[in-house]
């Protein structure tokens, strides 16, 4: 064990794949010193996989054992390092442990500042984001409608009016008071998408 160390700062890229074994065959406290190597390191390995398809699928093997680590040692944020570190492959793990663990504006914010397309998002999250923290949302759906808007197609024209009746919605339960806190760049697009002349 006391090698251990050292032997982990010889290993090429090459042989993450022996990293990911012992993480998936050792308890918590043994493979705690595999699951910090990973963490640091596998970006260098997603780099060496190149290949997109590869890189989800181990991203899809590796991942539930580093977050059944984290849960049993109480480490979220060390799951959400993991996590930032292998997006965007590891979005649906990330999106998952943000709302898991009551952390909207981030979520938000991942899906914002990355550009993901909003049609990965489902409704289920939305609506529990706007069940606890609706305001939040905001910045999200009138980004959604401004890009449906842009887009100007039947289809485009409808998602928009769709997520329009979520902002609507927010402005009505919220009232001023809430939305009075809001950047004066998203109030103003609220105000100017609240009403558009869109016709399905």
């Amino acid at each position: 064990d006391e090698e251990l160390p050292a032997v982990l700062e010889e290993l090429r890229p090459e042989d993450f794949p022996f990293i990911s074994f012992w993480i998936s065959h050792l308890d918590e406290q043994k493979s705690a010193i595999f699951i910090e190597y990973a963490i640091e390191n596998i970006q260098s390995y997603l780099s060496y996989l190149q290949h997109y398809y590869r890189i989800n699928q181990f991203i899809g093997h590796l991942s539930p054992y580093v977050r059944n680590y984290c849960a049993k040692t109480r480490q979220p944020d060390l799951y959400e390092k993991y996590c930032e570190k292998c997006m965007p492959h590891s979005l649906m793990f990330y999106s998952r442990a943000l709302l898991e663990n009551g952390k909207y504006k981030k979520w938000v914010e991942l899906y914002i500042y990355n550009n993901i397309d909003y049609k990965f998002i489902s409704n289920e999250d939305l609506k529990l984001i706007q069940t606890h923290e609706p305001t939040l949302l905001l910045p999200l759906l009138t980004s959604i409608v401004s890009e449906n808007i842009e887009a100007k197609n039947r289809q485009s024209y409808r998602e928009a009016v769709r997520y329009m009746k979520k902002i609507r919605s927010i402005y009505k339960k919220e009232k001023k008071s809430a939305l009075q806190r809001m950047p004066i760049h998203i109030l103003s697009l609220i105000r100017t998408t609240a009403q558009p002349n869109v016709t399905a």
